[in-house]
């Protein structure tokens, strides 16, 4: 997977990655989630994403997610007192 915004406090963020499965025609969930702790842990669900997610994803190459952190309802609350 790869993430790409330009800076730190960018709002959008666009990701891609591959899905291979062992079975090419099986559609999937897909989700992400944010982690606050360096990635020990993801108990935030990005809420505010388009493309290449949620539920009837088939595998592939170039999958592409575009997640509005900014937008992210759940995104001020998941990151308060980071530093």
């Amino acid at each position: 997977m790869q993430a790409q915004g330009s800076g730190r406090f960018t709002a959008i963020w666009d990701v891609t990655y591959d899905l291979d499965l062992p079975v090419c025609d099986m559609a999937v969930t897909v989700s992400m989630f944010l982690s606050t702790d360096s990635g020990a842990s993801y108990p935030n669900p990005c809420a505010a994403v388009t493309g290449d997610v949620g539920a009837g994803v088939l595998p592939g190459t170039g999958k592409s997610i575009v997640w509005d952190a900014g937008a992210d309802p759940g995104l001020s609350s998941a990151t308060a007192g980071c530093g």
